[in-house]
């Protein structure tokens, strides 16, 4: 039962880091994108 528990967590906290990650990396294309526009 821990064990299950343990991997749910791990799992979530991948999730999360590659959530993040994503949403850092739209942010930089966006910056990206402004710096050509201009």
């Amino acid at each position: 039962m821990n064990k299950g528990i343990k991997i749910l967590v791990f799992s979530q906290q991948i999730g999360c880091a590659l959530l993040s990650f994503l949403i850092d990396g739209m942010k930089h294309d966006l910056q990206l994108k402004q710096i050509l526009a201009l």
